[in-house]
C-alpha cells in the first residue's frame, strides 16, 4: 500500500504538472491566436501598402509622362526663343541701318539747308544787283534821251 500511495502521489503530482502544462499550452495558444490576429492585421496593412505603392507607381508614371511632355514643350519654347533672338538680332541690324540712313539724311538736309541759305543769299545779292543795274540802266536811258534831244 505504501507503494500505491506513492504511485498516487506521483500521479497527483503528474496530474498537477499536466494541468500546469495544459494551462501553459492554453496561454501559448492564446498568444498564438493574438499573434495570428496581428499577422492578419499586418497582412491587411501590407496589402494596403502594396495598393498604395501601386497607386504611387501609377502616379510616378503619369508624372514621368508629363515631365516628358514638358521637356518636349521646353524644347519647342527654346527653339522659338532662338528664332525670336535671331529675329531681334535682324531687327537690331535693320534699326542700325535705318539710324545710319537717318543720320545721312540729316547731314544731307543740313547740307541742303546750307545750300538753300547760300542760294537765297546769292539770289538776294542778284536781286539787289539787278535793282542797281535797273537803276543804272534807268539813269543811262535818261542820259541817252537827254543826249538824243540835244542837237549835235
Amino acid at each position: 500500500m505504501n507503494e500505491l500511495h506513492e504511485i498516487l502521489v506521483n500521479l497527483k503530482s503528474l496530474n498537477e504538472k499536466v494541468s500546469q502544462i495544459d494551462s501553459t499550452i492554453d496561454q501559448i495558444d492564446g498568444r498564438l491566436d493574438r499573434m495570428d490576429s496581428r499577422m492578419d492585421q499586418m497582412d491587411s496593412k501590407i496589402s494596403q501598402m502594396d495598393s498604395k505603392i501601386s497607386q504611387m507607381d501609377s502616379k510616378i508614371s503619369q508624372m514621368d509622362s508629363k515631365i516628358s511632355q514638358m521637356d518636349s514643350k521646353i524644347g519647342g519654347i527654346e527653339g522659338r526663343l532662338s528664332n525670336l533672338e535671331k529675329g531681334q538680332s535682324e531687327l537690331q541690324e535693320t534699326v542700325n541701318r535705318i539710324e545710319k540712313r537717318q543720320e545721312a539724311i540729316f547731314e544731307q538736309t543740313a547740307g541742303l539747308l546750307e545750300f538753300r541759305t547760300e542760294t537765297n543769299a546769292r539770289l538776294q545779292n542778284i536781286e539787289e544787283s539787278l535793282i542797281s543795274v535797273s537803276e543804272i540802266i534807268g539813269e543811262h536811258e535818261v542820259q541817252i534821251r537827254n543826249l538824243r534831244r540835244r542837237p549835235v
